[in-house]
């Protein structure tokens, strides 16, 4: 449709030309305003090679039809002298003085891509001097020089000598602000960039001994890269500043970098209400030119996975896995990769999740990342700095070894978070925990050890002045631990408001079976009760279920004679031990709830009646107590027998005695108020920390008389 070449104006100047020798020697060669065009249409086919094809088969099928009509031999010459054998004619030899092109234009038209892509390189200059072919050992190498606007913008230098005859290449590439938005319909994924690229090499092409090397040595750079979500209404990630220095390369033995250095990178992860991460979507390839549909991307997996599982599990499969091969290496395996220093400055990340109402975001800022001699060479060991600002105030720090790059993968890093603010957090809290946090501060301490796909990591956490309140109507930690966090948040701390305790992990990282929720769940679990069950053991009992949830904890109750609100020896240690667990849980108070039992009444019956016996030996000069239970028994006319002994009618008396509400109620306030002067003058805790309870009148029950502690949170 288009012309593929134009030539407004070359010049050629030919020294000499002889046929018979087959040698042609030009003086020059000069093109003006050349425009080149190549055209990729939507099957994939380009047209020059097309073109190429189609003449060379032409060529091969002229070839086939001159042997055809070759001559007959007639049978007279059959007795002809053979014609002498002649060897193959000499190759064509040609040699160039200079080579100029000026003002060139190169046009690609990609009709495969979507968007359909044109790409022109414009004011092509070219200059070559001393060309040959075939190359004559020992003569000078040809050189070359190229200058050429790139597509958008930017510009291309390459200048360097070549022998062909053995190849023999040695080039210089320098390229400056060269944008990178033109290529985008060559990348694979929906995510959009900007941004412009330079870069400078020497570069070394050969054949020695028979086998292809090259080698490059240079650097490269990069500035104001943009990577935006289509549809966005601003960058998802940006980079100020890249550089990546030192480069050694050489195919097919090493690739080495002195430095990799990013300023300013700044990310921004998103997650959308339906859960998907924004950079997930960016960087998810496309398969172009198919259906990508969900359906049948899941369709099309299934037949994959079941195609691969039953040719994984057939007989000769088994068989060819236990007697194949050593596999060759691959290229990560046998070539060597270095990289002396990587290193990120003044990083920023964001992190936005809009699945928890309101809306969860964080900072990371300030982020310094420096890695230093990453490699794939065995033995080698690299290092890992990591310091950052996250939310606003807290500090975080990483650091640690990594083995070489490979299956055979470990690492050992140690890190630390201070001073996070825990209410930062509160969409995840109410969302996942049902709780808010009203205040406290979380420091973090961590040492993580990965060995292949084995993740160990202990977690020694610090929380200071932690309150929380409830938030959903779920409890979710309840459910999960058997106590609501407020009272677990109690209970945990100190006589500081802290809370220490560590947490322990364990698993692998590459078994896609491990849910690693319910890992550190199970281990909270773990931990929480080993905690709480200290303190306990000495003041009261903690019940655990089979699956280790706390079920109830309880401190035991201050046990009364009947009818008594004297405090004993045994329960004034008791005081004491409890008096000293609430000094160690400073969050935690103690709700007092008095009862009274059947013990208790027929005490305090007992007690009725002999005050009033006591009251008429005393008003009518009764000396003898029996003499005076059997008048008092008689004046009472109760039905029946009368007993014979003194202590059989006090029995009945009791079991008769109308006991007054005020009796037992004097009772109970006076071992409230016992037990408060125990806790508070005794062992001098404040009395906010005592608060008063249900009373409980249990004429059936058999027990001792007591006070009940109910824990409670502030």
């Amino acid at each position: 449709r288009k012309p593929l070449l134009r030539l407004p104006k070359l010049v050629l100047g030919v020294k000499q030309a002889d046929l018979v020798a087959r040698s042609v020697a030009l003086g020059a060669l000069e093109i003006e305003g050349l425009e080149g065009r190549i055209t990729r249409d939507a099957s994939g086919e380009v047209d020059i090679i097309t073109i190429a094809e189609r003449v060379k088969g032409e060529a091969l099928a002229g070839t086939k039809g001159g042997a055809k009509a070759a001559p007959e031999t007639k049978p007279d010459d059959a007795a002809a002298a053979p014609a002498a054998p002649r060897g193959p004619p000499p190759l064509w030899r040609l040699s160039l003085d200079r080579l100029a092109i000026a003002h060139g234009i190169g046009i690609f038209e990609d009709e495969m891509v979507s968007p359909v892509t044109t790409l022109t390189v414009n004011d092509i200059m070219v200059t070559a001097q001393k060309l040959l072919w075939p190359t004559v050992r020992g003569a000078p190498p040809g050189t070359l020089e190229i200058t050429a606007g790139l597509p958008g913008g930017g510009l291309f230098l390459l200048n360097g000598t070549a022998s062909l005859e053995p190849l023999d290449i040695t080039f210089q590439v320098s390229s400056l602000d060269v944008p990178v938005e033109p290529f985008q319909a060559y990348f694979p994924f929906p995510a959009r960039f900007k941004g412009l690229f330079s870069g400078d090499s020497l570069n070394t092409i050969k054949i020695e001994n028979g086998k292809f090397l090259a080698a490059s040595q240079g650097n490269a750079f990069a500035k104001q890269i943009e990577i935006w979500e289509p549809g966005a209404e601003s960058p998802a990630m940006t980079l100020e500043k890249m550089e990546i220095r030192g480069i050694d390369f050489s195919w097919p033995n090493y690739a080495f970098t002195n430095l990799v250095y990013f300023l300013r990178p700044e990310v921004r992860i998103e997650r959308a209400t339906d859960g998907t991460l924004n950079l997930r979507r960016m960087f998810t390839v496309t398969k172009k030119g198919r259906d990508t549909g969900p359906d049948k991307d899941k369709d099309d997996k299934g037949k994959d996975d079941k195609r691969k599982e039953d040719k994984d599990q057939s007989p000769e499969a088994v068989i060819a896995g236990a007697t194949a091969e050593p596999k060759e290496p691959n290229l990560l395996e046998s070539m060597v990769l270095d990289f002396d220093r990587i290193t990120i400055e003044e990083g920023y990340n964001r992190f936005l999740d809009q699945t928890t109402k309101p809306p969860f975001s964080q900072d990371l800022g300030r982020l310094a990342v420096t890695i230093r001699n990453l490699s794939n060479a065995p033995g080698r060991r690299s290092t890992l700095t990591l310091q950052g600002v996250v939310g606003g105030d807290a500090a975080l720090d990483l650091r640690g070894e990594m083995s070489r790059l490979g299956d055979d993968f470990s690492a050992d890093l140690v890190g630390e978070l201070r001073d996070f603010t825990v209410a930062s957090a509160n969409p995840y809290a109410n969302s996942f925990l049902a709780w808010i946090v009203k205040q406290g501060k979380l420091g973090v301490k961590v040492h993580y050890r990965i060995e292949q796909d084995r993740l160990t990591g202990e977690n020694q956490i610090v929380v200071k002045n932690l309150q929380v309140a409830k938030g959903a109507e779920s409890d979710e930690v309840q459910k999960r631990l058997g106590l609501p966090l407020g009272l677990i948040v109690a209970l945990m701390k100190d006589s500081h408001g802290d809370i220490n305790f560590d947490v322990p992990i364990s698993g692998s990282v590459t078994d896609k079976s491990v849910d690693w929720g319910e890992t550190v769940w199970a281990a909270v679990k773990q931990v929480i009760v080993k905690v709480l069950a200290s303190p306990f053991r000495s003041i009261g009992r903690m019940f655990t279920g089979s699956d280790d949830k706390v079920e109830e904890v309880k401190v035991d109750p201050v046990v009364f004679a009947a009818g008594s609100s004297v405090i004993g020896p045994a329960m004034e240690g008791h005081l004491n031990r409890v008096a000293q667990f609430l000094r160690d849980t400073p969050a935690v108070s103690l709700s007092l709830s008095p009862v009274a039992t059947a013990k208790d009444f027929d005490r305090l019956r007992g007690q009725e009646v002999t005050a009033r016996i006591q009251k008429m030996q005393r008003e009518r000069g009764i000396a003898d107590y029996p003499t005076a239970v059997n008048i008092y028994y008689l004046a009472q006319n109760i039905p029946g027998e009368v007993p014979k002994t003194a202590d059989e009618q006090l029995k009945v008396l009791q079991e008769h005695e109308q006991l007054p509400e005020e009796r037992i109620k004097e009772l109970l306030d006076r071992r409230i108020a016992a037990t408060r002067d125990g806790l508070i003058k005794m062992e001098n805790l404040v009395p906010e920390r005592l608060l008063p309870g249900e009373r409980h009148v249990a004429a059936a029950d058999t027990g001792d008389g007591r006070i009940d502690f109910a824990i409670t949170a502030e």
